[in-house]
């Protein structure tokens, strides 16, 4: 294995690039460039389950998977009561 800070390192592996894109975006806007890897058959099978996954530098890991960790914790405990979903047609 390298040393190399800027080796790439796989983060994460998600279903489905909506999800795997959600996370690089979130991952971006925290200053950590991510790329999805996995993700070009899609398109050709879009309702079967696909492995992609996320890839970041070395040294940026440990803070990725933290970030992650944070933003699957914040999406899964919405409180839905706090949540203006507009009125009932």
């Amino acid at each position: 294995m390298s040393n190399d800070l800027n080796s790439p390192e796989v983060v994460a592996s998600e279903l489905d690039e909506v999800e795997a894109g959600l996370l690089v975006a979130h991952l971006t806007e925290h200053g950590i460039h991510a790329k999805l890897w996995g993700e070009s058959n899609s398109a050709a099978w879009p309702d079967t389950q696909h492995n992609v996954q996320i890839v970041v530098r070395r040294g940026d890991k440990a803070p990725a998977e933290k970030l992650i960790e944070n933003f699957k914790n914040e999406v899964v405990n919405v409180n839905w009561d706090d949540v203006d979903v507009g009125e009932p047609e």
